[in-house]
C-alpha cells in the first residue's frame, strides 16, 4: 500500500482518512483502489462539497467513479439519477459510509454514448455530477426509452428473491427482468422508499435480460409482511415497461 502511494500523501493525512474506515471497507476494495481513494480524499476528509473523480479502468473494462460527500437518506437514488442524466450506466457499485458519516462510494460505469475519450469530457462529467449532487432539486422522472421488438413481445418475467447472507445481518436481493433504460433508477426509488440501505450492487445484462444482485440491509427485512410488500413493489417497478 505504501509503495502504491509513493509518498504522495503525508502519513498524517493518510491516517486522518483511514481512522474513519472500518475493516469492511478494506476487504471490499483493492490496494490500488484504496491508494486512489486516499490520494483523492486526503486533506479533504470533512469536505462539505461533493468530491467526484473518474479514471479509466482497462482491467475492469469501464470507468471507475469515486463519489465522496456527506451521507443522506436518498443519496444512492440521486447518484443513479445523476449518472443517468450524464449517459452513464452502472455495472458495479460498492457503497460505504465512513465512521464520521460521509459516503465513500465507488462505481464501475460505462458511457452509453462512448464520449469519454478526452480530459475535457471527463472534466465536464465530473462538474455535472458535482453540481447535481450539491442541489436539492426534485429528482427527475424515470427515463423512458423504446424497448426492442423482442423485449416488447417476449419480455423476461420478473423474478425477485430475497435471502439472508452468511452473516445474517444483510440480505441478498436478486432481480431478473427485461433490461431497459432507467431500470436501476426504478429499483433505487423503491429501495429508498422503504429506507433500505444498499451495500453493494452487481449489474449484469445478458442480451435483453437483466440479472442484478444487491446486498441490502434494513430492519423491515425481518418482517415477512413488509418484505412481501417490498418484493411486490419491486416487481411492479421493473415490469412497468416490460
Amino acid at each position: 500500500m505504501q509503495a502504491l502511494l509513493r509518498d504522495s500523501v503525508a502519513p498524517e493525512r493518510q491516517e486522518e482518512l483511514w481512522k474513519e474506515l472500518d475493516v469492511v471497507y478494506f476487504m471490499r476494495h483493492s490496494a490500488e483502489e484504496i491508494a486512489w481513494h486516499t490520494e483523492v480524499i486526503a486533506g479533504r476528509v470533512e469536505s462539505p462539497d461533493p468530491i467526484v473523480e473518474l479514471r479509466e479502468s482497462e482491467k475492469m473494462g469501464g470507468i471507475l467513479l469515486l463519489i465522496y460527500l456527506p451521507d443522506r437518506k436518498d443519496l444512492f437514488l440521486r447518484i443513479v439519477a445523476a449518472l443517468g442524466k450524464n449517459g452513464l450506466s452502472v455495472l458495479d457499485a460498492r457503497i460505504h459510509t465512513t465512521r464520521h458519516g460521509w459516503a465513500l462510494d465507488t462505481f464501475l460505469v460505462v458511457d452509453r454514448f462512448e464520449r469519454l475519450e478526452s480530459d475535457e469530457l471527463y472534466t465536464k462529467v465530473q462538474e455535472d455530477l458535482r453540481q447535481f449532487l450539491m442541489t436539492d432539486h426534485p429528482l427527475p422522472p424515470i427515463p423512458k426509452g423504446r424497448l426492442s421488438r423482442r423485449s416488447r413481445h417476449f419480455p423476461t418475467r420478473p423474478m425477485i428473491t430475497t435471502t439472508p447472507d452468511e452473516s445474517g445481518r444483510a440480505w441478498i436481493l436478486t432481480i431478473i427482468c427485461t433490461d431497459r433504460l432507467g431500470l436501476l433508477y426504478s429499483i433505487s426509488q423503491v429501495l429508498t422508499r422503504y429506507a433500505v440501505n444498499l451495500q453493494t450492487a452487481k449489474i449484469a445484462t445478458l442480451g435483453e435480460r437483466a440479472e442484478d444482485v444487491f446486498l441490502i440491509e434494513s430492519p423491515l427485512l425481518r418482517d415477512d409482511e413488509q418484505l412481501l410488500k417490498l418484493e411486490s413493489d419491486l416487481v411492479d417497478a421493473v415490469a412497468v415497461l416490460a
